[in-house]
């Protein structure tokens, strides 16, 4: 069943959401006028998002799907304009800043869905999307004042981004906005920070920022159980920024200190077949599993990526161990999740 083929505004939805990769195209290359060609598709795409709105509205075909296609195409329009102009008239601390409130907004509307609950635009929401795009549109056309905007458009996202928390809050009490997650998010947005030291060759700082993300994996952990507030949500939230920052800080180091790929490629693959293993159990058994060996792999993880920055001299034969835990963490969590399934079945046929 085609979704889109519903209604006159899903069809403008997925029109601009198909041509946000012919507006990076035309970005990127270099051909004659290619970036005046980008810089109007820009413009449509952004015009355009006004129009998907008024006709849901003048026909009455607000649907939830459209609720949340829409701010889908804005968010790769806007992010992918930002991301392809981040030192060319954007700064990268606003390029982050809009980038985190976009994704944890739509990850908490996401949610929110699964939940049968619809969390629509609010008119604070719909005024930064218009400022970020003519913020964009100045720094593309390299007009006066396109700094002032995005400092505008910066404060109206982090606005915006407060309402609906509150708003999402007001609906779920403390499932999802609580102390634990609070500081698994501000974890999550040290990452960014972290990887951009890195870059500048900052090795003490970037050593500082580490040991705040690393405390703070301790600390979330600690207020969850101290103040009981656990949850579902917080421990898959919690799970994902550890692999985030694993994953995303390897690359780059190996990236930084000329370390081989093959280290990166070893890791990802148990990050990625545990997190699955533990997508599988939590269907089954209603929780997410937490196992004393992930928990040491881990701590193990952060002692390694600490030895490289610092050019530990047995770096190498640390990231044997890590490498080997993680694979040890990755067999029980398949088991876990082997048992939640087969050992269903054999008690359901018993």
């Amino acid at each position: 069943m085609n979704l889109f083929s519903h209604t006159l505004a899903n069809r403008i939805t997925l029109i601009r959401i198909v041509l946000t990769p012919l507006f990076i195209f035309f970005i990127l290359s270099n051909m004659n006028y290619s970036l005046h060609i980008g810089v109007a598709i820009f413009i449509f795409l952004s015009l355009t998002d006004f129009l998907d709105g008024y006709f849901a509205r003048k026909k009455k075909q607000i649907t939830a799907l459209g609720k949340i296609m829409d701010p889908i195409a804005d968010k790769l329009l806007i992010g992918s304009a930002l991301i392809l102009f981040t030192g060319r008239g954007v700064d990268l601390w606003i390029t982050i800043t809009i980038l985190l409130r976009e994704f944890l907004i739509t990850a908490l509307k996401i949610y929110m869905l699964g939940k049968g609950k619809v969390i629509s635009s609010s008119i604070s929401g719909k005024l930064k999307t218009i400022m970020q795009s003519i913020a964009l549109s100045f720094v593309m056309l390299n007009l006066s004042f396109h700094y002032w905007l995005l400092i505008a458009a910066a404060i109206l996202t982090v606005a915006s981004g407060i309402e609906y928390i509150i708003k999402i809050k007001s609906i779920t009490g403390n499932e999802i906005i609580n102390v634990p997650n609070t500081i698994t998010f501000i974890r999550f947005c040290l990452i960014p920070v972290f990887i951009t030291l890195i870059f500048k060759s900052n090795r003490v700082t970037a050593i500082i920022i580490f040991a705040l993300i690393t405390s703070s994996d301790k600390l979330d952990g600690v207020f969850a159980r101290y103040m009981n507030q656990i949850t579902r949500i917080g421990t898959a939230f919690d799970s994902f920024a550890d692999w985030t920052f694993i994953i995303s800080v390897f690359f780059v180091l190996f990236i930084k200190y000329n370390l081989s790929y093959i280290w990166a490629v070893l890791l990802f693959i148990p990050g990625l077949v545990s997190a699955a293993s533990k997508m599988i159990y939590e269907r089954k058994k209603g929780e997410i599993p937490v196992t004393p060996i992930a928990k040491i792999a881990m701590g193990f993880i952060y002692m390694t990526i600490l030895a490289i920055l610092i050019d530990f001299e047995y770096k190498n034969v640390m990231m044997s161990v890590m490498i080997g835990l993680s694979y040890l963490s990755m067999a029980v969590y398949i088991i876990k999740a082997a048992n939640s399934v087969y050992g269903k079945k054999r008690v359901n046929q018993t």
